[in-house]
């Protein structure tokens, strides 16, 4: 296998990373991380379609050594920017182009039949939504995928679930990875964590499930990290009157293995998930998980293992992972923490990602 790795490495590749923005989700930050974990051995653009905003946190851990590319894209379809990706690809003339997310695809599915030399790869950062599946949908119908271009799904329900809906289409599995959660040992304002959440504040994440369990619980503190001043901002006001006073929203934060070390867990209340990157970070730092059976999230967690998933999304089915770890020993919880720490370093982490992805691009 050494032999083989080495092999790959000593292929260096002109690789195109393609994304439609680079805001503060988890498929941005993955980009990212997967652009500068491949950059240490090949040559990584990457392309963002809009133009950076100032309120994207991500943006500032680009490394050095990948090229960033935006294309001024603004809101609606735009013709003109098929045309930037094509003079892109034509004078950049890369080896593999690897997209994310399905805002990409419209832009980017048409070139494969234009540039037949270049491998382009997709990665499903989630369950199938309404957007994607009108894409694939169509793909399936009419058996239009090619020689060069590769599905990757990042977990195995993800895998499963796309497998069953669109036959005539070849999907495979690579996990998602990061890097390890960063503590920098700032202060935060709370001295109480009990449970911890991470995400975008609309409808997927499912607070008022969260918010709805908590006012069973007035002896703990629960917070919410994400960006108060993008989001949905109508369903924000609708959970802010439901929420109790032990659910606390913080806005977006940059030291997030701060309050993840603090807390007692990692909770996540979505309705439809890929493999969250926030998963993954608590995982890192070996923070139990408690969890709905969102896409990846019944992947990474097994209940008494590594944390609990919820049998649905209902109250009572969530009340009841929190009484079981509410219920554990101490002696319990470190194992849980443990077991958390090892199944990270054996599956998640970004340079077992890269290396799979490398053999993806080279296959």
């Amino acid at each position: 296998r050494k032999i083989k790795n080495f092999k790959i490495q000593l292929t260096q590749m002109k690789i195109l990373q393609v994304i439609s923005n680079l805001g503060n989700g988890g498929a941005e930050k993955f980009t990212i991380e997967l652009s500068n974990e491949l950059a240490k051995n090949h040559e990584v653009t990457l392309v963002c379609f809009r133009p950076i905003e100032p309120h994207w946190m991500f943006t500032k851990l680009i490394d050095e050594n990948v090229k960033l590319i935006t294309l001024g894209k603004e809101n609606g379809f735009s013709l003109m920017l098929f045309f930037k990706i094509f003079k892109l690809l034509s004078n950049l003339k890369p080896n593999v182009v690897h997209f994310h997310l399905d805002s990409t695809v419209k832009y980017i599915y048409p070139l494969i039949y234009l540039f037949r030399k270049i491998k382009f790869v997709y990665t499903i950062h989630c369950n199938l939504t309404k957007s994607n599946a009108v894409i694939f949908k169509f793909l399936n119908n009419y058996k239009l995928q090619k020689k060069n271009i590769s599905f990757v799904c990042i977990s195995n329900s993800i895998l499963e679930e796309f497998k069953s809906k669109f036959l005539n289409i070849k999907f495979q599995k690579i996990d998602n990875g990061i890097k390890t959660a960063q503590k920098n040992n700032l202060k935060i304002e709370l001295t109480k964590i009990n449970f911890v959440s991470i995400g975008r504040i609309f409808e997927q994440k499912n607070y008022a499930l969260l918010c709805a369990v908590m006012k069973s619980y007035s002896n703990l503190q629960a917070i919410v990290i994400g960006d108060l001043d993008n989001l949905d901002h109508d369903y924000y006001r609708k959970i802010q009157n439901q929420c109790p006073t032990n659910v606390h929203f913080i806005g977006k934060k940059e030291n997030i293995g701060d309050y993840l070390t603090q807390a007692d867990a990692f909770v996540m209340t979505s309705l439809y998930e890929g493999l969250p990157i926030s998963a993954l970070e608590a995982l890192s730092l070996g923070v139990p998980i408690l969890t709905t059976p969102a896409g990846g999230m019944v992947d990474l967690v097994e209940n008494g293992i590594n944390g609990f998933v919820s049998q649905d999304f209902s109250d009572e089915s969530f009340t009841q992972i929190i009484d079981k770890f509410l219920s554990l020993s101490a002696e319990e919880i470190n194992i849980i923490k443990q077991n958390n720490i090892d199944k990270f370093n054996a599956n998640y982490n970004i340079s077992q990602c890269a290396e799979n992805y490398i053999k993806t691009y080279l296959n």
